[in-house]
């Protein structure tokens, strides 16, 4: 079988990856610092990917490695500039120089929509400065590469820091959904299980040294998202805006002028948004009736 390495892989979108490239007959390798499930198929390996030589040893065999490996959440990065630069930039670099002292066919490395755009702070940064880090040693070395702007991912398993998932917890724990800004701004969601088809897809040579999309199709108001949850919810949570823009998000668009512009990975079938989310609503509903004492409930 293809031997395929994950570095990351336990993460939220990246165990996904790992179930589809499982699904589609590869042989998986994921390194991380968090254990992978049992029950999925894979091999996995300890490690941490500031940790050159064991990165190196990861990526032995690996016909194609993928990278997720990252400080994914924009406000956490916000806070932490060096070791976003530890992990986000100098953890790919060791990704990429093992694919080359191992002779790995092609890389494939998860970015962002961030990275066209003036938000996000040190996240958006490190996203561009590995992407430029991943091209240059294609130049230099030959290193196959893909790489891949993800949008605003959802679905299970995603953690309390994906905004979704938060917004959905609250509304459930609290009765009320509080938002940074007016609403007014816009995103394309989309399910983490198409996100990972998406990712597996772009192992095809038309992917090759290219720059792809992976988001939705449809282009959503915040605002429109929390009305869709509160009605799911029969309307019994609040709404609540602050006004606030922040730096590190964007509103309308992640784009500013940017010449190395992407592609766009479509896929023939998406995950229903509502379904998403009502999967979101008894997921978290689940999780909070475990952490609450017994004989209490929310709404």
């Amino acid at each position: 079988m293809t031997k395929v390495t994950v570095f990351g892989g336990s993460g939220f979108l990246g165990l996904y990856v790992v179930e589809e490239l499982l699904r589609r007959g590869y042989e998986v390798v994921v390194p991380d610092l968090k254990p992978i499930p049992k029950d999925i198929p894979a091999a996995y390996v300890e490690m941490d990917i500031c940790d050159r030589d064991a990165v190196g040893r990861a990526a032995e065999g690996a016909r194609y490695v993928y990278n997720f490996a990252a400080i994914a959440d924009i406000d956490e990065a916000a806070e932490n500039p060096i070791a976003v630069a530890r992990v986000n930039v100098l953890g790919n670099v060791h990704v990429l120089d093992a694919c080359v002292q191992n002779q790995v066919e092609k890389v494939l490395f998860a970015s962002s929509v961030y990275v066209n755009s003036n938000s996000g702070l040190f996240y958006r940064t490190s996203k561009l400065a590995s992407e430029k880090f991943t091209e240059d040693y294609a130049a230099k070395f030959g290193l196959k590469y893909t790489i891949l702007r993800y949008g605003s991912v959802y679905g299970p398993r995603s953690g309390r820091n994906n905004v979704i998932s938060r917004y959905i917890r609250q509304a459930l724990s609290e009765g009320r959904m509080v938002r940074e800004g007016d609403g007014e701004e816009l995103r394309e969601y989309i399910h983490v299980k198409d996100a990972a088809v998406g990712a597996v897809r772009a192992i095809s040579e038309e992917f090759d040294n290219t720059h792809v999309v992976i988001s939705g199709i449809q282009v959503m108001r915040v605002r429109d998202l929390l009305e869709m949850i509160r009605e799911i919810l029969q309307n019994r949570v609040e709404i609540a805006y602050d006004g606030a823009s922040p730096l590190t998000h964007y509103r309308i668009t992640p784009y500013a002028y940017n010449p190395s512009m992407a592609r766009r990975v479509i896929l023939d079938s998406y995950y229903d948004l509502g379904q998403g989310l009502l999967d979101l609503i008894i997921q978290a509903q689940t999780e909070l009736d475990s952490e609450r004492p017994s004989g209490t409930s929310v709404l």
